[in-house]
This record gives C-alpha cells, structure tokens and sequence, in this order.
C-alpha cells in the first residue's frame, strides 16, 4: 500500500503537505505526520483512510490530464 501511494504522490508532483491538504479537503482527519507514516509504511491506514488519500491523488491525476492510476482498497 504505502509503495502505491507514494510512488504515485510523487509522479503527481505532490509534497507530503500539499497532499494533506488535498487529502484534509476531502474529509482525512490525521495529521501531516499521520499521512507521512502511511506513505512510508510506519502505519497501516484503514480502507476508509486509505481511499481518502487515493482519492486525493487521482483527483491531482485528473488536474493533469492523467487517468486514475491508485486503485482503491476494494481494487487491492
């Protein structure tokens, strides 16, 4: 999971900060260093978590032109 996301938070061109906020937009309720954690595999988000922050980074897909390369947890 963490490999997905942040592999594809960087080929969005995503900071950890920018994507917290895309992901706080959208209804995550952690903090900055909750979403660094996720993104390096020191904590396993729950499915709901886990959809929030793809959801954030497909939708930076979906700005750049880009179909929707994270899947979602019932896609794993």
């Amino acid at each position: 999971m963490a490999l997905v996301l942040n592999a594809s938070r960087q080929h969005a061109g995503l900071t950890v900060a920018e994507l917290w906020l895309a992901c706080f937009g959208i209804g995550w309720t952690g903090t900055e260093d909750d979403l660094a954690d996720v993104l390096t595999g020191d904590r396993v988000p729950p499915s709901r978590e886990y959809d929030v922050i793809a959801q954030a980074i497909n939708d930076r897909f979906t700005e750049l032109g880009h179909s929707y390369p994270v899947p979602y947890a019932d896609e794993l």
